[in-house]
């Protein structure tokens, strides 16, 4: 176990810049955060309603593959994340968000 002392991690936080831009994979339109600026993750459920047949069911692999496209197309959104966890993957289900 490694423990971070309240002094190192304060040295740590003091170091960070006020202000980050976030590129796109052209290189250009930077998403800027800093201050005054809003990023917010709404967290991972997992359950959707299925497009077809407006059924809940338990989110797939194909879910967060079809969702993570669908935010990629939009020309207004910034950053893309999975929105769903995968429940088909066991173990392995955090891995598929990456």
């Amino acid at each position: 176990m490694v423990r971070i002392t309240a002094d190192l991690l304060g040295e740590a936080l003091s170091l960070l810049p006020q202000d980050v831009c976030l590129y796109d994979r052209s290189g250009a339109t930077p998403a800027p955060f800093g201050h005054g600026s809003c990023f917010m993750g709404a967290g991972t459920p997992v359950n959707v309603f299925d497009l077809q047949t407006g059924a809940r069911r338990s989110a797939t692999r194909q879910d967060v593959r079809d969702l993570v496209c669908l935010q990629d197309a939009l020309p207004n959104v910034d950053v893309v994340r999975p929105t769903v966890t995968a429940t088909d993957q066991g173990e392995c289900s955090d891995l598929i968000e990456i």
